[in-house]
């Protein structure tokens, strides 16, 4: 059986991180706290971004490689949501384009809509704002707060 590991990004990790995300579709964000999942061989396969607004977060950079096994998604969001709320955040949101992921992340809990928006920090509704402008862009939130 294959030993997969999740782990926080280190500082030394973003040159790397960067290089993936680029590969994909999605964007890197310096800024941003990184959830890595690798193979025996420390290469990545997945990864998964925050972004810190006050005590709410955005996901950001969502990227699996085709490899990434499908029964490692949880264990790689839980890790994600705890790493969220470990570092304050209450809320955690994210907006993805594609409609066939909506059950999947309702499957974590997560809800269509902005829940709370009135009380967004004004660079999360910016970055929000920003992400929406894509067609058919979906805001999704969870309550992730310990």
């Amino acid at each position: 059986m294959d030993m997969w590991t999740v782990r926080p990004a280190e500082k030394e990790d973003h040159r790397e991180i960067e290089a993936f995300i680029n590969q994909s579709e999605a964007v890197y964000h310096k800024d941003c706290m990184f959830i890595l999942v690798e193979n025996e061989q420390d290469d990545i396969q997945g990864l998964a971004g925050i972004q810190i607004f006050g005590d709410s977060c955005l996901l950001r950079s969502f990227v699996c490689t085709p490899m990434f096994p499908a029964r490692k998604l949880p264990v790689f969001l839980e890790r994600l949501m705890l790493l969220a709320a470990e570092k304050g955040c209450d809320t955690l949101y994210l907006v993805t384009d594609r409609v066939a992921s909506v059950p999947f992340f309702e499957a974590f809990g997560f809800s269509l809509g902005e829940e709370n928006s009135s009380q967004e920090p004004v660079e999360l509704s910016t970055a929000l704002s920003e992400l929406k402008r894509k067609k058919g862009a979906l805001v999704m939130w969870k309550r992730v707060g310990l």
